[in-house]
């Protein structure tokens, strides 16, 4: 993750364009217990008995709690975060009602399967471009 995010940023050097990125430490943690699974619960639980809370401050992100509840349930941090997984299988958040849709995600993932860009999406509230991209090519459905 750290050298593809090395390549978008020497991709994206300039002024008028700039790349946000996420603590990889936190993505990798939100990987591996970001699927439906029947002992995600029971990790969180542990994990939180341990002192690990769901704060994205860097300064208190406890890995090592995660790793320990993941490993006593027979789990690997690394593994849970970059096994592949079948894209209709349920997600955590397919519960929630953001607007964006399931088969809008879907469309993402095949797109970036492809390594196709996404249209410009200027305009649909969800993205703030400052600079011309293309045509829209996703529309987004509201909640």
């Amino acid at each position: 993750m750290r050298v593809k995010q090395g390549s978008l940023r020497r991709q994206l050097n300039g002024p008028e364009r700039t790349l946000s990125r996420h603590d990889l430490r936190t993505s990798r943690l939100e990987g591996a217990i970001g699927r439906v699974d029947p002992i995600t619960g029971d990790v969180l639980e542990a994990a939180w008995r341990a002192g690990a809370c769901f704060d994205a401050w860097t300064e208190h992100h406890r890995e090592d709690a995660y790793r320990t509840a993941l490993s006593a349930a027979g789990r690997d941090l690394e593994v849970e975060a970059t096994q592949e997984h079948d894209p209709l299988d349920p997600l955590a958040c397919d519960h929630v009602r953001s607007g964006v849709t399931k088969e809008f995600l879907l469309d993402e993932w095949w797109q970036r399967r492809a390594e196709r860009p996404t249209g410009d999406c200027r305009g649909s509230g969800w993205c703030d471009y400052s600079v011309p991209i293309g045509p829209v090519r996703n529309r987004l459905v509201a909640a």
